[in-house]
């Protein structure tokens, strides 16, 4: 998805934007099941135009499994 706010100010990243859903979209970024990695990797993926996901399984650190 394009932001034509982000076009207009020239942001060198794309905005990041975090929803729920039931299902995770096929190809996403994620971490492997019970590995210990920062959830700002995924937020950083997903400036870069990824998709990231995270779950009770796959979400990180402590941090991100709190939020």
């Amino acid at each position: 998805m394009e932001s034509k706010i982000a076009a207009l100010i020239s942001l060198r990243l794309n905005p990041v934007a975090m929803l729920w859903a039931d299902e995770k979209p096929t190809g996403a970024v994620r971490f492997k099941e019970d590995a210990w990695g920062c959830i700002m990797w995924l937020f950083a993926s997903a400036a870069r135009g990824k998709t990231a996901v995270a779950d009770r399984q796959t979400f990180g650190c402590l941090g991100g499994g709190t939020g």
